[in-house]
């Protein structure tokens, strides 16, 4: 035993090599290992596309210590930008204070969907899309469900296709909420699915809370594909519940617009839209007048002839010195 002797230390992170340095100092090769003399250090084991970990160590020496660290992945900034293009801010004002909120785009039809707490205010809603490229004013609410906490708005849109669906789920898996923390600035938070598929329910849960500004916020793994939408800092309504609401709500769109173009199909009279049966009135107190005017009197003897049978008009004939 010599208690000069170097140690050492490599790092795994789920079972594969990772790189591993003393804190302030540069990684060592992810397949090496990093000789240190004998003492207590701070290490630090990373792998890329995950968070790197720190830990406290004693180094031995002449003993070769093993680090394995289930580092957590981390969201890349290309995928949280492209969630973000399906992401809308939703803002209102109550007592001359601005409340911003988080929205789903859910297609190129216009369609937002929102927690329902969103929409109760009844203030007048905006929203902007596409990172405030795009702000619309007094947006309609098209729907909602008190069931699934959830509502619909529609937006006078064409724009970005839904986010794909995620392909499987599994209890423990990471997810991210992409949002905006009130009214800031574009960010991520990342956690955890609790049980799954949900029991008994048909709201999912996260193992640990996101942050309250993330409600409203898309819910995705870490490719940017969809699981759903946050309703509450443990909750969100998983993204096949969600399509069910909006499958509706296109429905009765489409019920909206047969009905608006039969509307337009059937014959109008005159510009504002309707038959003027206010003139057919007026028409016939005048003829009434008419009469009397020539059927003795005063008239001057004249003579009346009736009108013949027609349609959508008045005839009324008379002679003599009226």
């Amino acid at each position: 035993f010599d208690p000069a002797a170097q140690g050492s230390v490599e790092a795994m992170a789920s079972g594969q090599p990772a790189s591993v340095a003393v804190e302030g100092q540069e990684p060592a090769r992810p397949s090496g290992s990093l000789s240190l003399p004998p003492g207590t250090y701070t290490l630090v084991v990373s792998a890329e596309g995950y968070e790197p970990a720190q830990v406290i160590r004693e180094i031995l020496p002449g003993v070769a210590t093993v680090l394995d660290v289930e580092l957590a992945p981390f969201l890349t900034a290309q995928v949280r930008n492209a969630v973000a293009q399906n992401l809308v801010r939703i803002t209102y004002s109550i007592g001359g204070q601005e409340i911003c909120r988080n929205g789903l785009l859910a297609g190129s039809d216009g369609l937002v969907v929102t927690p329902l707490a969103t929409v109760q205010s009844g203030a007048p809603l905006g929203v902007s899309v596409f990172g405030g490229q795009e702000v619309f004013s007094d947006v309609p609410i098209l729907t909602t469900d008190p069931e699934l906490d959830l509502a619909v708005l529609q937006l006078a849109l064409g724009g970005s296709a839904a986010l794909a669906s995620a392909p499987t789920l599994s209890e423990g898996q990471y997810v991210w909420s992409v949002h905006y923390p009130g009214c800031g600035d574009l960010t991520s938070a990342r956690t955890r699915l609790g049980d799954w598929p949900p029991p008994m329910t048909s709201v999912g849960q996260v193992a640990a809370p996101l942050p309250a500004g993330a409600v409203g916020a898309p819910l995705v793994d870490g490719s940017g594909s969809l699981l759903g939408l946050v309703t509450s800092p443990r909750t969100f309504v998983p993204v096949s519940q969600a399509d069910d609401l909006l499958a509706q709500a296109r429905q009765d769109l489409a019920a909206r617009a047969e009905q608006a173009r039969q509307t337009a199909a059937q014959p109008q009279i005159s510009s504002g839209g309707k038959f003027p049966w206010k003139w057919v009135g007026a028409g016939l107190g005048v003829a009434g007048i008419a009469v009397a005017l020539t059927s003795g009197g005063g008239g001057g003897g004249g003579t009346v002839e009736p009108p013949p049978p027609t349609t959508g008009s008045i005839r009324v004939i008379w002679s003599g010195g009226g």
